[in-house]
């Protein structure tokens, strides 16, 4: 499950923002226990807070960074992308959760679950329903949080240049905060009254989120006054929440005017007391968790974390679960079926996350990538121009989310220049199909060279048939030694997998050597075995090749998926030397180079533009 995590940014955010997640799951099913023990109790903010205030810094950190690299409009339409994301969500869980609580009210003959998820406009006037759920006017109970973020974030695409300017962002959020709470300003639903939570108000929390995330943190003198004052509030609020709620035999010893301000603590507005207690609790967790602290590495963080960066799938099936949780707590709320519902909404919730982290990998994606395959070569039977419009088409999945290559990003700015040390086993230097000018890193040379203009691109390659992790390793530490380098192309596995070299092994060569190259100035980019139905009949390939996405896990370590790119090709019928006649067979090897050493040269750009 460690493999599936994505390092190189703060746990500490994945994993408040997993354990909101789960939480919210938890007191969405009525009558559990463990409920009992969530965020509302103890303080006087819920998981909802936490998510929008860890969305936002997560959202600061992804556009923000492309603010800085790409430009206003570049970043601006990646976040409104991201808005329209969650709005098709949103739209897919309305329809299945609607579906479930009116089969689910038919079959138990149960009205009140119609009525209780305000479901009752559906039956009444279904298609004006319909079109006020698509204009998000429409939001029956739990499905209310959504269209307040998808708002909050397409007010965030349009303000992104702002970020330039914090101050100025964060004054006119805060005016927008107290214009929705004094005047009061809210959207209206189709209902009657306002949105349940008030995008207006709820904004202040996400831009409060966004800034932490992207403005310098403040260096204060005297810290401890803060760390008073954060548990001064958390104190309070735990001191009213017993008073009113747990134990409202006590309130009688509070003054009126306190109990009737705690009583007044609204959720849909923000009330500034729950914004306090958000920022608290906030406080409290960043000044005791270390950002680097091993235990969030651990096995037993993993699950939580893992949750925590796959909010938006997690979110959605945990609504779906916490109905069906509800379901089972009215036949029988005793501990067995307590014990069931919490510990299987998490195994569930853990499942979907690790279905989701694994699609982002090289194994999920291939297996995707068969389905695309299909459906293109289906496509191309229908129009055969299209064939020929790409010799190098690739998924767009593929090669998404590009890992930052910030040594190479340095040379390439401050010093005019990248230099590339590839090295790897007899594809690399001395292909035996084809002409030996034509090896991929040579075209990759002319690739970076033509479209980096400017930039002084030298490619060492070195290496040669037979050569495995471990001879490899020595060939990178005498050149790093010897010459430098800005990046390095380590192409390795299949000397591996055909001699059948220990995994820990091989795992622990390659972790030594992206160890070694970032302390030498340099990032990787780990380049995996060719595809081969030879290959893969003799040889088990998925231990090194998944090996090599774990170590891409690493900071300054990316992964080109060759294989991955090789078999998408020959699923489509395009560069398949096993199956090419022999006339033609060099010529199909020098394409299918052209073609590796035009998307590895596309892969390092594009580390070069996301690197910060």
């Amino acid at each position: 499950m460690t493999s599936l995590i994505r390092h190189g940014r703060d746990l500490r955010v994945d994993l408040c923002r997993g354990l909101a997640l789960w939480m919210i799951f938890i007191d969405h099913v009525p009558g559990n226990w463990v409920a009992n023990l969530t965020l509302h109790n103890v303080t006087l903010c819920d998981a909802t807070e936490a998510f929008v205030l860890l969305s936002g810094y997560a959202a600061g950190t992804v556009y923000g960074r492309a603010l800085e690299t790409e430009g206003a409009v570049s970043a601006s339409a990646q976040a409104l992308r991201r808005a329209w994301t969650l709005y098709i969500a949103h739209i897919f869980l309305f329809v299945v959760f609607a579906a479930q609580v009116g089969y689910s009210a038919a079959a138990l003959d149960n009205a009140s679950y119609i009525e209780e998820i305000h479901l009752d406009p559906m039956a009444s006037e279904p298609y004006r329903a319909l079109l006020e759920a698509l204009l998000l006017r429409y939001q029956p109970s739990f499905l209310n949080i959504l269209p307040m973020y998808i708002v909050v974030l397409t007010g965030f695409g349009l303000a992104l240049p702002l970020l330039r300017r914090p101050a100025l962002l964060l004054a006119l959020s805060l005016a927008l905060y107290v214009a929705a709470r004094v005047v009061p300003l809210s959207p209206p639903t189709w209902t009657g009254g306002g949105w349940f939570f008030n995008p207006l108000a709820w904004q202040l929390l996400f831009v409060l989120g966004v800034l932490f995330a992207t403005s310098p943190s403040p260096q204060f003198r005297r810290p401890w006054i803060i760390d008073v004052l954060a548990g001064m509030v958390l104190v309070t609020g735990f001191a009213i929440l017993t008073a009113i709620w747990h134990r409202p035999e006590l309130s009688v010893y509070l003054p009126a005017f306190v109990a009737r301000i705690a009583l007044n603590i609204d959720k849909a507005g923000l009330h500034p007391f729950r914004l306090i207690s958000i920022l608290a609790v906030a406080w409290v967790i960043g000044r005791t968790v270390a950002p680097d602290a091993a235990w969030m590495r651990s096995r037993l963080a993993a699950p939580i974390v893992l949750i925590g960066q796959q909010g938006l799938p997690v979110f959605c099936v945990g609504i779906f679960l916490s109905f069906l949780g509800r379901l089972a707590m009215e036949i029988s709320d005793g501990f067995i079926v307590q014990l069931l519902v919490n510990l299987l909404g998490f195994v569930v919730l853990v499942a979907v996350a690790g279905l989701a982290a694994w699609y982002r990998t090289g194994v999920g994606r291939r297996v995707a990538v068969k389905g695309s395959a299909v459906v293109l070569a289906l496509t191309m039977f229908a129009t055969p121009t299209a064939q020929a419009a790409d010799p190098c088409q690739t998924p767009a999945d593929l090669t998404a989310d590009p890992t930052p290559l910030t040594h190479a990003r340095q040379a390439v700015r401050a010093q005019q220049r990248l230099r590339i040390l590839v090295v790897g086993a007899g594809s690399t230097a001395a292909p035996t199909i084809g002409r030996p000018d034509n090896a991929y890193p040579h075209r990759m040379a002319e690739h970076l060279t033509r479209t980096l203009p400017g930039i002084d691109v030298n490619v060492r390659v070195r290496g040669a048939r037979g050569l495995a992790a471990q001879d490899m390793l020595g060939i990178i530490s005498t050149e790093l030694r010897q010459a430098g380098a800005d990046l390095v192309v380590w192409q390795t596995g299949t000397v591996e997998a055909v001699r059948g070299i220990e995994i820990d092994a091989f795992a622990r060569t390659l972790e030594y050597g992206i160890t070694l190259i970032p302390a030498r100035g340099a990032d990787v980019v780990l380049v995996t075995p060719q595809f081969s139905r030879y290959l893969r009949a003799h040889a088990d390939l998925d231990p090194y090749l998944d090996t090599m996405r774990a170590a891409a896990a690493f900071p300054d370590v990316a992964l080109f998926p060759r294989y991955e790119l090789m078999q998408f090709w020959v699923d489509l019928g395009r560069h398949d030397l096993e199956r090419a006649p022999r006339s033609g067979r060099s010529r199909m090897a020098d394409a299918l180079a052209a073609c590796i050493g035009e998307r590895l040269a596309a892969f390092i750009r594009a580390g070069i533009s996301h690197a910060p």
